[in-house]
């Protein structure tokens, strides 16, 4: 889905098996596996993680703002209406577009702690372990 993004890396060419547990060539292949085949599988998931971290972050931010843009433009009442000394309902919801980014921005960095470092780690082992 996000190829141009983040492009596979390229694969060389498959060579036969070898037999044996687990050896490795001078290529650097692993049982006939390409070591870029096998860090193309470690960072599947590591690009899945990141398409749906990017999704959630820019669809928050950028449906506040388009929820400001239609009611400014389709509703101009509703955000005229005053909502006390000098305060109407679309001041309010401009200045809460700051408000709303830097949370947005918050809860991507925790997530990306929670569930995008632990497959970072992973991927990184798997490629300590393949050297």
């Amino acid at each position: 889905m996000y190829d141009d993004v983040f492009p596979a890396p390229a694969q060389a060419p498959a060579t036969a098996p070898t037999p044996g547990p687990a050896a490795t060539s001078a290529s650097g292949s692993v049982n006939g596996q390409p070591r870029a085949a096998r860090q193309a599988d470690d960072v599947a998931p590591l690009r899945a993680a990141y398409a749906w971290q990017r999704r959630i972050a820019g669809a928050t931010v950028l449906g506040f703002f388009a929820l400001y843009v239609l009611l400014t433009v389709y509703v101009p009442s509703a955000t005229g209406a005053g909502l006390g000394e000098g305060l109407n309902l679309g001041l309010v919801l401009g200045l809460l577009q700051l408000p709303v980014t830097v949370a947005a921005l918050i809860v991507y960095e925790r997530t990306a702690l929670r569930r995008i470092d632990p497959l970072v780690d992973r991927a990184r082992a798997r490629r300590e372990e393949g050297r």
